[in-house]
């Protein structure tokens, strides 16, 4: 009699597993389900941001290219910068003029 109490306690164990077993098999397929369903929603609101970027574009002025020929005259601008000048036009040092022999005979 002990043996078929320890079949059915083995048994029932068996089935109880089971049972957890295809319950996380359950809640496996649900989470893929919803991971899916994440996926469509992200792959619409992806959709909706480049139709959004496409009428963007779409209603945007053109812009003209730079002019190489300012660009030119820029760099030559640039290039003929006097010495004692800053890039901005500012002086980076003061040049003392002495005095010339002429203005003392007064």
């Amino acid at each position: 009699m002990d043996v078929l109490i320890l079949i059915l306690i083995i048994s029932c164990l068996n089935s109880c597993l089971l049972a957890a077993f295809l319950y996380q098999i359950r809640q496996i397929t649900d989470l893929d389900s919803e991971i899916q369903d994440f996926k469509a929603e992200l792959g619409g609101v992806f959709n909706l941001l480049f139709e959004k970027i496409g009428k963007f574009e779409e209603n945007m002025p053109e812009f003209e290219p730079p002019n190489p020929l300012l660009g030119l005259i820029k760099t030559m601008m640039e290039n003929s910068t006097p010495i004692d000048r800053s890039e901005s036009g500012q002086f980076v040092r003061a040049e003392v003029i002495q005095p010339s022999e002429s203005g003392k005979q007064q």
